[in-house]
C-alpha cells in the first residue's frame, strides 16, 4: 500500500501527498470534497465573506449543534442513524444544506429546528479559483 496519494481531476494531478495531509490541508476545493465521508460542506456568500473567503469548507465532524443557541439556525431535513453516530442534514435559511456528524442522539428528528456552530479552528477557506487560502483570517 502506498504512503502517498495522487488526487487526479480530468487527468491532472490536483495534489500529491500523504492521506492525512490531503485531509488536513487540501490544496483546493476538489481535493477537500474528494477526501472524507460525508464530504466537506461548502458555504458561499455572506457567510464565507465573514472569513475573508469566496467559499468556506467545514467537515461534518467539526460542527456542533444545540437546541437553544448557535451561529446558524436551520431545520433538520434528514437524519441517518449509523450505529454509534448520527449524520444530520440541516437546511439553512440560505438554502444551503449543512451535513454534520454527532454521537447518536434520538432528539434529532426531521422537521426539528436547531442551531449549528462551526468549530472556528476547523474552517477551511477557499478563494475565487477554488484554491485554498492558508493562514489566519484578517481582522476587520
Amino acid at each position: 500500500m502506498a504512503d502517498r496519494i495522487a488526487v487526479m481531476n480530468a487527468g491532472r494531478i490536483e495534489q500529491f501527498d500523504t492521506p492525512l495531509e490531503l485531509y488536513r490541508r487540501p490544496a483546493n476545493m476538489f481535493v477537500a470534497g474528494f477526501i472524507g465521508s460525508p464530504k466537506m460542506n461548502f458555504i458561499e456568500g455572506a457567510r464565507a465573506r465573514e472569513y475573508d473567503a469566496r467559499t468556506i469548507g467545514i467537515r461534518p465532524e467539526a460542527i456542533d449543534w444545540s437546541a437553544d443557541s448557535g451561529k446558524w439556525r436551520g431545520r433538520v431535513e434528514r437524519v441517518e442513524h449509523l450505529g454509534d453516530e448520527t449524520v444530520v442534514h440541516l437546511s439553512l435559511d440560505t438554502a444551503d444544506i449543512l451535513t454534520f456528524r454527532t454521537p447518536l442522539d434520538e432528539r434529532l428528528v426531521a422537521g426539528r429546528n436547531i442551531h449549528a456552530s462551526l468549530r472556528e479552528d476547523s474552517i477551511y477557506r477557499f478563494g475565487c479559483e477554488g484554491c485554498a487560502i492558508h493562514g489566519p483570517k484578517r481582522d476587520p
